[in-house]
């Protein structure tokens, strides 16, 4: 395998854990693995936090009828700041969801 698939692999794995840590633990996983979004705007999304090297990922979620966790969006994390692009897509995203829930 190439280095560059194998290390394509290392990160979809330590994606996969990270994932798998909020499906085992649910709502009582906390930092540094989950942290909630603190703006009314964006309220009950969440990022669970995933270190890839010296490089981060993000995926933001939601807590769907307290037992569910719906996965939004993910992105590399390139500096401190988290983009609004990506909170305003998660946003777009849960919103799309509730309302397709609603009409079922």
């Amino acid at each position: 395998m190439p280095y560059r698939d194998w290390k394509l692999a290392e990160k979809s794995l330590l994606l996969y854990s990270e994932i798998e840590l909020l499906q085992e633990h649910g709502i009582y996983l906390k930092e540094p693995y989950v942290k909630p979004i603190k703006t009314e705007r964006y309220k009950g999304i969440y990022e669970l936090r995933i270190k890839l090297g010296s490089g981060a990922s993000r995926i933001f979620y939601f807590t769907y009828h307290r037992d569910t966790f719906v996965l939004l969006n993910g992105f590399l994390k390139k500096t401190d700041k988290t983009p609004k692009l990506e909170l305003e897509k998660a946003k777009r995203y849960k919103k799309d969801f509730e309302q397709r829930c609603e009409d079922e």
